[in-house]
């Protein structure tokens, strides 16, 4: 009979469910293991602490957290990961989950595996990587990224040009022709694990919107187009307007397929948010 490889730390983006997973793996190989062994392994007293943080009823505190590290046989660079996992999961804000995760980031091994996800985390988390990709295609810069980071708006540094082309040649999103010397987008898509995605999207929302409120102070009205409106509405009303908007971002992306040759870069965001706590509507006759 094969027996079952031990869960990698290095794989989860959950604490709990890879205790869980730890758990079940040692009560396959020994059964004798159970939650009141793992416990005492820990240095608890009270066996239903463990099943409690599994279910999310409990959180770890820093000492409990390398307590649990030493019973689930974590060392040297695991028990680091692990620590910022537990605060990741734990993080109650957007900035301590995006400062914990590129902790995982960081402490996670230098494997090409690793090294991949820090790349892609990198090329969600910076608003101007998606602008430098769209850039090299338009103007020719011949590798002098000061004129590439100029070329940015607001511009960016001639360091920042240079790692940005690097790191989207290296994720293969774009690729140098032979013939002409000129760079050009790939199809390739980046495919990560969603919690990639939800903190590195994150930080990018927020920068883009940072850029909106500097384009509203410096660029001419006649090259933007800003607009707002606030409304009363309903839950249904919002999901139907979500849902518009949805359809509206697909429609911007057709103008964009037939609209060649470019010459030019534009970010276009769309925010729906609540400006009111929510409020039942009282029923009955109008006075």
């Amino acid at each position: 009979m094969i027996q079952p490889a031990a869960p990698d730390i290095f794989a989860y983006t959950d604490y709990r469910i890879f205790i869980k997973d730890f758990f079940a793996y040692m009560k396959s190989i020994k059964p004798y293991f159970s939650y009141q062994f793992f416990a005492d392994k820990a240095g608890f007293k009270a066996k239903s602490f463990v099943h409690k943080v599994i279910n999310g009823e409990r959180s770890l505190s820093q000492n409990s957290l390398f307590n649990i590290a030493r019973a689930l046989n974590l060392k040297g660079r695991e028990i680091h990961f692990f620590e910022a996992l537990v605060h990741f999961n734990e993080s109650k804000n957007a900035e301590e989950r995006e400062y914990y995760y590129s902790r995982m980031l960081e402490t996670e091994p230098k494997c090409t595996g690793a090294r991949l996800r820090k790349n892609q985390y990198s090329y969600f988390s910076r608003w101007y990587h998606s602008v430098v990709r769209e850039l090299v295609t338009l103007i020719s810069f011949d590798d002098d990224y000061k004129k590439l980071a100029a070329a940015v708006n607001p511009p960016i540094t001639t360091k920042e040009a240079k790692e940005s082309v690097e790191l989207l040649l290296e994720l293969g999103l774009i690729g140098k022709n032979e013939k002409s010397g000129r760079y050009e987008q790939t199809d390739v898509y980046i495919t990560t694990r969603d919690t990639v995605q939800a903190v590195a999207v994150n930080r990018y929302q927020r920068e883009t919107m940072q850029l909106a409120l500097q384009s509203h102070r410096t660029t001419n009205r006649n090259d933007r187009d800003f607009s707002t409106v606030t409304v009363g509405i309903s839950e249904k009303g919002f999901e139907r307007i979500r849902s518009e908007l949805k359809d509206f971002r697909s429609f911007i992306g057709r103008i964009v397929a037939e609209d060649n040759p470019a010459d030019r870069i534009y970010q276009c965001n769309f925010q729906l948010f609540p400006v009111s706590n929510s409020h039942t509507v009282r029923k009955g006759k109008k006075s």
